[in-house]
C-alpha cells in the first residue's frame, strides 16, 4: 500500500515505539503552550496583583505621593489612598464623597492642633502623607468601604488590600461606639495617614 503523504514526509512517525513518545510530547508541548498564554493573560488582567505582602507594604504604588503617581497608581478620596487604577471605582468614590459633602462641607488639617486648614480637594490632600480631619470621615469611609466590598462580592471586582477582615471590623467597632457615644453635636478629629494599596481578590 502506497504510503500517504504525511507518512512520506514523516517517516520516523510509522515506528510503534516513536509514535505514543510523538504524540506525548505534542500533547506535553500543547498543554505547556497553553499555561503559558493564560499566565499572560492573568498577569495582562490581573496585573497589580501582589501576594505574600502585609496589607499597604507591598509597594505596587510606593511609599510617597510622587512614587505612586510614577506607578500609575490613582489616588481613592474616601480611601484616603493610592491604589492602583484596577481596584477604583471613580463613580463610587464620588457618589460617597458627594453624599457626604451634601450634609456639610468636610474639614482637614494639615497638624494636629488645627491651626493649618486644608481644602477639601483631592488634589491638595492627595499629596499629604498624614492630615487631621473630622471624626464623620471615618465613619463615611467605612460604609464607602462596605459598599466596595459587598461589589466586590457581586461582580468579581479587585479591592484594595487595605480592606481586610480586621478592617471591616475595626469599622464596626467604630460605628457601634459613634452610635452610643457621638450624638452629632460634637466636632471629634480623626488622624488620617495615608495608605498605599494594592489589588487583591476576595476569597469565594
Amino acid at each position: 500500500m502506497p504510503r500517504r503523504l504525511w507518512e512520506q514526509k514523516l517517516p520516523w512517525y510509522r515506528s510503534k515505539y516513536r509514535r505514543p513518545l510523538a504524540v506525548a510530547g505534542c500533547l506535553i508541548a500543547l498543554l505547556g503552550g497553553a499555561v503559558i498564554i493564560q499566565a499572560v493573560q492573568l498577569s495582562r488582567h490581573h496585573a497589580a496583583t501582589v501576594t505574600g505582602f502585609e496589607a499597604g507594604k507591598s509597594g505596587r504604588c510606593g511609599f510617597t505621593a510622587t512614587e505612586a503617581m510614577e506607578k500609575g497608581c490613582v489616588f481613592d478620596y474616601m480611601n484616603f489612598s493610592w491604589q492602583p487604577a484596577e481596584c477604583y471605582d471613580p463613580e463610587l468614590d464620588k457618589e460617597h464623597a458627594a453624599r457626604m459633602r451634601a450634609e456639610r462641607p468636610v474639614r482637614w488639617w494639615a497638624d494636629a492642633n488645627l491651626t493649618m486648614p486644608l481644602p477639601d480637594d483631592k488634589e491638595v490632600l492627595k499629596m499629604y502623607g498624614e492630615v487631621w480631619v473630622e471624626r464623620r470621615f471615618h465613619y463615611k469611609h467605612c460604609m464607602y468601604s462596605w459598599d466596595s466590598l459587598h461589589l466586590s462580592y457581586e461582580d468579581g471586582r479587585p479591592i484594595p488590600d487595605l480592606q481586610t477582615v480586621h478592617h471591616s471590623r475595626h469599622c464596626a467597632h467604630t460605628l457601634d461606639k459613634a452610635i452610643k457615644v457621638d450624638n452629632g453635636t460634637e466636632v471629634l478629629i480623626e488622624h488620617a495617614v495615608t495608605w498605599f494599596s494594592a489589588c487583591v481578590w476576595p476569597s469565594r
